[in-house]
């Protein structure tokens, strides 16, 4: 029905100005893009479509500028993001487990290193 998919993506598009209803917005749009399958000539329909895609839009530039903005300097000086001097290599810890002897290595960040000109098993 024409009527009832152009009612609800009317009230969905009103609801999707509200904060944390963003993704009525698309929802909106689908249930006209339904509406005018049904009945391609429907001028109200047509419109409403063309209104919500242009809503859409500007969101989604809105978007883009903010995410622009937040982020333009965040690799911008000489400082690294990481700050990874300092830190000591830690050390392993074997230990007897008492009932069959056999030992438990604990380690924490392990690193292994070999000579490339070996060649590996």
């Amino acid at each position: 029905n024409v009527k009832a998919l152009y009612r609800r993506a009317s009230a969905r598009g009103r609801l999707s100005e509200h904060t944390g209803h963003e993704d009525q917005l698309s929802l909106a749009i689908a249930d006209l893009e339904k509406a005018l399958q049904l009945e391609p000539g429907h001028m109200e329909v047509r419109a409403e479509l063309k209104r919500l895609r242009e809503v859409m839009r500007t969101e989604r530039q809105q978007m883009a500028k903010a995410e622009r903005e937040t982020f333009k300097n965040v690799f911008a000086s000489d400082k690294p993001i990481y700050d990874d001097t300092g830190k000591a290599k830690p050390s392993a810890v074997i230990k007897e487990t008492g009932l069959d002897r056999r030992p438990v290595l604990s380690v924490e960040g392990l690193y292994f290193d070999y000579d490339r000109s070996e060649p590996l098993l």
